[in-house]
């Protein structure tokens, strides 16, 4: 049984012991004086058990009329005060256990059936009070089977003045001499009663919560105290039972006849003509309507009693039932109450004893955020992990990988090397990457078909033969992709992309990582992951007017910066997040990587719901709206950090240029702008990418370019529109958004990642002319989007983007200054609007693009051209040779920023991702040398001629020369791209070493058999001259040990540094072993 149904039963027997005196009192009262009830209620207790000799009299026909034997010379007089107390409350005792469990789950299916959010009584904070109404009136018309019987032996016995019949006795009698239908005498009245009584019983107890608790709760009981549970209780006792009296005289009455009066006052009408006509009565009309004195106090206590008591009980059979392994998982009710109840900090303060035999130590109970939840339900060995935030490494098992077509080209050739016939973990390639814009898309994709037909073919043939879905060139971008067909709510995947994070907007803890890391999920190994820490972000208010989802991550990203979220699950919460689409959530989840997040994700809600509907995906929804108490942090649950956003207060915000952690509000932009002399004019205004290219997205672009065009004016700079996926183009095509669009002006390109990533054929600048871009992007670094890094690209919502496009002015703020129509006339431009989803209720999905891999696939050959400039077998990386690695030059020292595109660049070199020594040849081209200043320009120390970088380390590596890069902080920040830590190894690295690592190219560093070093103290980065030589005392790695590096200056004396690395054991293999593929390899032969 759960303990949901044991707490309503015990609680509502609890409520009859403590009201049932006054019960009596009622009873007696309501059945007159020939029933021997008092005249008054406040008669005296003392002298309610006693009878006067009429009232005997009276007694003996009653008894005789029941065929109860009666002893009179027991009176009731003569029973003890504490036995009259409880006079009859043995049928209510065991009666209204049962009707409370009734009563109670009765309540939460009717109200789970109209607001399926809500899974049980205690999460009724936020529900229409009309809902709450209606489900308990059918909760207490349920209740009739129990009650009427209950309440016709309840009332019988407590009429009978001789203590010596129980309620069993009036039972038995009932049915020996008038069947089961006896019972259900005045059963009509008592369902009326108890169906509007019922109903205003929840109505008032849960108003009663709001006033006395305000907003400290979202759940009634979790933060409600012993005496605001009591008052509440109470008072919704006293409004049921004086909204019901008039009905409960009249049961009562019907209930207490003689039996042949009974049978003819079968109908309520008939009940009151008798109440009416009794000879002591006072006028019918008053009789039925007397006020229920002596029920309200009864009712108060009883009721305000049993509330607390609900409480009570649940929180002590919960806690105790689970220590001793009692999971109810049938029972949907049981579980969130484990987590929210059973816990050291709940609302009762409880600790539980681990052992009867030790003191001060608890069971370990604790509310989970709901990433952790996400987390530890994926853990490979769940029995066995050691958790700890922020230290031990969790064992994962992902639901699904992805792979976009840059870096699926490596991924599967490292998984060919593997020898499995096909994928563990369902995977698809989405081909996104490798399209540039240029004139338009349909020209731009039949352009990259062409010119990337080799890939193509490879990543097709390849997804056949190891069975990977497979989506073409044209379908979409990756993320979106994943949104609408894969993600669901409380899933775990990994994508080779580090924007992966974007299926959060769906409830999906969905983690950006390296090739390597997605081998091993499609090898059917476990995945690994440093227990991250959790940054919570309340969101409080909604949103409204030129606010949109794009500035919550902004303003994020200003308070966290590019770094501030590394090592950490950003996790969303509040009653803000409401306000926000499924799509506008996916939008901030999706930028949680600028903030060097692991990822972001949001709880499960309606939003959600609607658009797994619209996505034609309605029987996930249901299914997770079945769990949906789960799918979301748990109350009193604790984060690492905590940020809390009013969005009601939140200003638009523009971001940059070349970094998106330097956030702006639109109301302070135009000084910033005039303040650091950035390029004025508006070159290029661009919207869409993975992050802004929703149906909301786009609708609200176009209510603004209509508003524009109303006034007869257009885009004033260029403007780029970028669909996000082939299903989302097909659906603005159909809807009529697209064509207003190109009204405006705009160039609608494929549906590719494009100049988001830099693949971009600009051509209305010079690579190196000062100029301004406004995007509804992700990222902003230098030289990213153009390749041009005198270009200040800056990040903001595409609703921004529109309206500054039409100023052509960097410093205009749609929310105060004003444009010129084509008269010359002034006007503003009105707040965007558009819907979160078709009206239609679906999106037209356009043309298809999916290859799902055939059945029979042994035949299917994947065949890659020795001569082929644009894929490259693999071959195996060398082991470490057990020894110190001593005299190593660095070959570069570099300073400030160092991302993944400083490391291995996109845009043109993008068509060499599977060709690893090709695309090797753009190692480091952009990273700063301390030494210089310059970009790609180092000294050879052999030489002492300067080259550039990958030039020299080919060099090294040619001599047989090992080398080391020295780095600045959040080394490796951006992309995912696994590339970024092949080319070192490739080319003979052996370390990298710098004050601090982005997670994913740190790991991506170990999977290759690198050495991801950090100083111990950070200041020591300082101390390093670029031509200095260092010893790596690799013999003295260990995990959880530093290692020492020994500094050779040119001229001067060695010195010795501490560095710090993060390696378990399991990873220490991979570089003894040369890669973590080796070590795969190695396992498989054994």
């Amino acid at each position: 049984m759960s303990a949901d149904f044991w707490a309503s039963y015990l609680s509502g027997a609890l409520g009859i012991l403590i009201g049932n005196r006054l019960d009596v009192i009622k009873v007696q009262y309501q059945a007159g004086p020939t029933h021997h009830g008092p005249n008054s209620p406040f008669q005296s207790y003392s002298t309610l058990p006693t009878t006067t000799p009429q009232q005997q009299s009276s007694n003996a026909s009653i008894h005789s009329s029941y065929s109860i034997p009666t002893n009179n010379s027991n009176i009731s007089s003569n029973v003890s005060r504490i036995t009259n107390y409880f006079r009859g409350a043995a049928a209510p005792i065991l009666g209204y256990g049962a009707l409370n469990s009734i009563l109670f789950v009765t309540f939460n299916r009717s109200l789970k059936l109209m607001d399926p959010a809500i899974f049980d009584y205690t999460k009724l904070a936020g529900t229409d009070l009309s809902k709450i109404w209606v489900a308990g009136a059918i909760g207490g018309l349920a209740t009739f089977v129990v009650s009427t019987p209950t309440e016709l032996v309840k009332c019988r016995a407590q009429l009978l003045v001789d203590g010596q019949q129980t309620s069993y006795a009036v039972l038995r009698h009932t049915l020996r001499h008038f069947g089961v239908r006896g019972l259900y005498t005045g059963g009509v009245v008592t369902a009326v009663r108890d169906s509007v009584g019922y109903g205003w019983y929840f109505w008032s107890y849960e108003l009663c919560k709001r006033l006395l608790v305000g907003q400290r709760s979202a759940e009634p009981f979790v933060d409600m105290k012993a005496w605001e549970t009591l008052v509440a209780g109470g008072i919704a006792g006293v409004v049921t039972w004086a909204s019901v009296y008039p009905l409960d005289v009249i049961k009562t009455r019907i209930q207490t006849q003689a039996p042949a009066e009974c049978r003819e006052a079968a109908a309520p009408h008939q009940a009151t003509q008798v109440t009416c006509a009794h000879e002591h009565a006072k006028t019918g009309l008053y009789e039925v309507r007397r006020w229920p004195v002596a029920d309200l106090p009864r009712a108060a206590a009883g009721e305000g009693n049993k509330k607390q008591a609900l409480v009570d009980v649940r929180q002590s059979s919960e806690a105790s039932a689970i220590p001793h392994g009692q999971d109810e998982v049938g029972d949907e009710r049981f579980r969130p109450l484990r987590a929210s109840y059973a816990t050291v900090s709940d609302f009762l303060d409880q600790k539980v004893e681990m052992t009867n035999w030790e003191t001060g130590h608890y069971v370990p109970y604790k509310p989970l955020t709901y990433a952790e939840k996400v987390l530890y339900s994926h853990l490979d060995d769940p029995h066995n992990q050691e958790i700890e935030r922020g230290v031990s490494y969790l064992k994962l098992r992902p639901d699904r990988v992805a792979c976009q077509d840059a870096t699926a080209q490596m991924a599967i050739l490292q998984f060919m090397s593997a020898g499995m016939p096909s994928v563990a973990t369902p995977t698809t390639v989405h081909c996104d990457h490798l399209i540039e814009a240029q004139v338009g898309g349909e020209k731009d994709l039949a352009r990259a078909q062409d010119i990337n037909k080799e890939v193509y073919s490879f990543l097709s043939t390849a997804c056949a033969k190891y069975n990977i879905g497979f989506w073409r060139p044209g379908s979409g971008i990756i993320h979106q992709i994943i949104l609408e067909n894969y993600a669901f709510p409380g899933g775990l995947m990994i994508g080779t992309d580090s924007h992966t994070p974007n299926a959060g907007g769906l409830g999906m803890a969905a983690i950006g990582v390296g090739g390597a890391d997605a081998v091993d999920v499609m090898a059917n190994l476990p995945w690994e992951l440093k227990a991250p820490k959790i940054i919570g972000v309340k969101l409080t208010g909604s949103l409204s007017g030129w606010t949109s989802p794009k500035d919550i991550i902004l303003k994020v990203a200003g308070i966290l910066t590019v770094k501030g979220g590394t090592g950490a699950i950003v996790e969303y919460h509040g009653p803000g997040v409401n306000s926000i689409s499924c799509t506008g959530m996916a939008t901030i989840t999706n930028m949680g990587a600028e903030i060097g997040a692991t990822t972001s994700i949001f709880p499960m809600n309606d939003r959600m719901y609607d658009y797994l509907v619209a996505t034609k995906r309605k029987h996930i929804a249901e299914f997770a709206r079945e769990f949906q108490y789960e799918l979301k942090e748990d109350e009193g649950s604790e984060y690492d950090q905590l940020i809390e956003i009013n969005l009601s207060e939140l200003e638009p915000h523009i971001n940059g240029p070349f970094t998106p952690d330097l956030a702006t509000p639109i109301s302070k932009f135009k000084d910033a702008v005039l303040e650091n002399k950035w390029p004025e004019e508006l070159k290029v205004g661009l919207i869409g990418s993975c992050t802004n290219s929703s149906y909301e997205d786009m609708s609200r672009a176009a209510s603004i370019a209509e508003d524009a065009m109303a006034h007869g004016i257009k885009a004033k700079a260029l403007f780029t529109v970028t669909p996000g996926s082939e299903q989302t183009r097909a659906t603005i095509e159909r809807d009529g958004q697209l064509k207003t669009l190109e009204d405006f002006g705009g160039i609608i390109l494929a549906n590719a990642c494009g100049p988001c990533i830099g693949q971009w054929d600009r051509k209305d600048v010079k690579k190196g002319e000062a100029n301004s871009i406004l995007s509804s992007y992700n990222r902003n670094f230098t030289g990213r989007n153009d390749a041009n890094p005198a270009t200040h690209s800056f990040v903001t919502s595409p609703d921004l983007v529109v309206a500054l496009t039409i100023a052509g002015d960097l410093k205009f703020n749609p929310l105060t200054d004003t444009l010129k129509d084509k008269d010359g006339k002034e006007f503003k431009l009105k707040p965007p609007t558009g819907d979160g989803l078709p009206k239609s209720g679906d999106y037209d999905p356009g043309r298809d693009t999916y290859q799902a891999p055939p059945e029979e696939r042994a035949s299917v050959e994947v065949q890659v051209s020795p001569t082929s400039d644009r894929l490259q077998i693999l071959s195996p990386f060398d082991a470490w040779d057990g020894k110190d690695q001593l005299d190593l030059p660095i070959l570069i020292k570099a300073k400030g920023k160092t991302t993944t595109d400083h490391i291995s660049m996109a845009g043109p070199w993008l068509k060499y991702r599977g060709h690893l020594d090709n695309i090797s040849n753009n190692m480091l081209i952009g990273a700063i040398n301390a030494a210089n200043g310059e970009a790609n320009k180092v000294e050879n120390f052999q030489t002492g001629e300067w080259d550039a970088v990958p030039a020299t380390a080919r060099a090294y590596k040619k001599n047989g020369i090992k080398w080391v890069v020295i780095g600045d902080w959040n080394y490796g920040e951006g992309s995912s791209r696994e590339h970024a830590a092949l080319e070192p190894r490739h080319l003979g690295g052996l370390a990298i070493i710098t004050r601090s690592f982005a997670r994913i190219h740190e790991t991506n560093l170990k999977k290759q058999g690198m050495l991801p070093l950090t100083f111990s103290n950070p200041e020591d980065y300082d101390k390093i001259n670029p031509d200095d030589k260092v010893d790596i005392l690799a013999t003295e790695l260990a995990v959880g040990k530093p290692i020492t590096m020994r500094v050779h200056p040119k001229d001067g004396k060695a010195w010795d540094c501490q560095l710090s690395h993060t390696f378990n054991e399991g990873q220490l293999e991979w570089f003894k072993n040369g890669s973590a593929l080796n070590t795969m390899a190695k396992k498989a032969a054994a």
